[in-house]
């Protein structure tokens, strides 16, 4: 939630309030204050923004729903600090940083070692403070590697199945090129059996006419032999 939106976010969190209120869903409420009070507290209107967070925080509190609770108490811290209330902001600071070490909520330890160190800084508490701070850079160190091995794992992974696919995409085109080939070669092979089909009928049509044609031959020639002979006795 940026600074310049909070106006128009609030419009929003007191429709879903009315909406809220009128379905009886509380841990819906609960959330809808907590998201009142963090944008009061963007806005600069502390005490409207501690408000709605002590609400929020009553609510969690009955539903016991702790990582709710971190971020609430974390937000108070914040809104104490922000209005110079430093005893008050390292309390809640502390006591939502013991539940979220208990869920081992690490976003949340982060986020807890930084305003800690803050809040320990303006105490006077500087060894505090200095402690906190590296716990803040070492966890926000190891969350960002741990971010970028778990992308370097995603793009390998990407990778992986894009090579894949694509060798899967070569087989299926081999394997049709294969069936192609294959029909190809079959039509040859049925179109040479075809010619020879039709070579085979030709040659049997052209035997047959050949030995038709010799017969015919030698009976002409008989015809001729006693025509001759007939002319012989007559003369």
């Amino acid at each position: 939630l940026k600074s310049s939106l909070s106006e128009q976010a609030l419009e929003y969190y007191f429709k879903a309030e009315l909406i809220s209120k009128k379905t009886g869903n509380s841990k819906l409420l609960a959330q809808v204050f907590y998201n009142i009070g963090k944008a009061y507290n963007i806005k600069g209107e502390y005490m409207k923004a501690l408000d709605y967070l002590r609400t929020a925080l009553r609510s969690f509190t009955d539903a016991d729903y702790k990582k709710a609770l971190v971020e609430t108490y974390a937000e108070l811290g914040h809104t104490y600090y922000n209005l110079e209330h430093y005893d008050k902001a390292l309390y809640y600071l502390e006591f939502g940083n013991q539940i979220a070490r208990s869920l081992n909520y690490r976003y949340m330890l982060i986020t807890y070692s930084k305003k800690l160190a803050d809040v320990h800084a303006r105490l006077g508490n500087y060894k505090e403070a200095y402690n906190n701070y590296l716990q803040y850079i070492e966890g926000r160190d190891q969350i960002t590697l741990e971010e970028r091995k778990l992308k370097t794992e995603e793009l390998q992974t990407k990778y992986f199945v894009t090579v894949k696919q694509k060798e899967v995409d070569e087989l299926k085109h081999s394997e049709q090129l294969s069936k192609i080939q294959i029909k190809n070669q079959k039509l040859i092979m049925l179109f040479i059996i075809f010619i020879l089909l039709v070579s085979l009928i030709l040659s049997i049509i052209f035997r047959i006419r050949y030995v038709q044609n010799q017969k015919l031959n030698v009976q002409l020639s008989i015809q001729t032999k006693e025509i001759e002979t007939q002319q012989y006795e007559v003369e």
